[in-house]
């Protein structure tokens, strides 16, 4: 059976659609991913005390458990607030463990730029003895030059000066 090409059109650009959406939303994670990495990086002591603050806050918010039986199962909100906490340790432990991925890449990154710079040094090395030798010819020339020009200058003097005395 052929479908009604209005139909897969139109299922066709709710595909990409889908897809673009997913790009997006996959792109503006990772972003609030690194600038969360980035500022918990920047800023240690300050998402720790947010943490506290947040913890403190769902804790007041939150009416006191009471006590039941031993029998009694748990309610939803205790469950709730086990997965929250476990949610907690889980986000800790990722932003301490992207921490240190950054830290590893910085050095990395560190390190690599020290054996570049160590490198183009190191070739430049010749490059500076060629230019300081050229420079050394160059200076001998332009003085040479000079001492012909000083006898050029004296021979024309003498001539003028002879030519004035006679």
């Amino acid at each position: 059976m052929n479908a009604d090409p209005k139909l897969q059109e139109m299922q066709r650009r709710v595909q990409d659609a889908s897809a673009r959406n997913s790009r997006r939303l996959a792109e503006r994670a990772g972003e609030a991913r690194e600038n969360a990495v980035a500022f918990v990086g920047d800023h240690p002591f300050t998402a720790i005390a947010g943490g506290v603050v947040a913890g403190a806050v769902l804790a007041t918010l939150l009416p006191k458990r009471r006590r039941r039986a031993q029998s009694e199962p748990e309610d939803t909100r205790t469950q709730t607030i086990k997965w929250l906490a476990l949610a907690a340790d889980a986000v800790i432990a990722f932003a301490q463990q992207s921490l240190d991925s950054a830290r590893s890449a910085g050095h990395a990154g560190q390190k690599r730029i020290e054996h570049l710079g160590e490198r183009v040094s190191d070739g430049t090395a010749g490059l500076r003895k060629e230019i300081g030798r050229f420079a050394d010819e160059a200076t001998q020339n332009v003085r040479s030059a000079g001492e012909q020009a000083s006898q050029q200058a004296k021979s024309v003097a003498g001539r003028f000066g002879s030519r004035f005395r006679r």
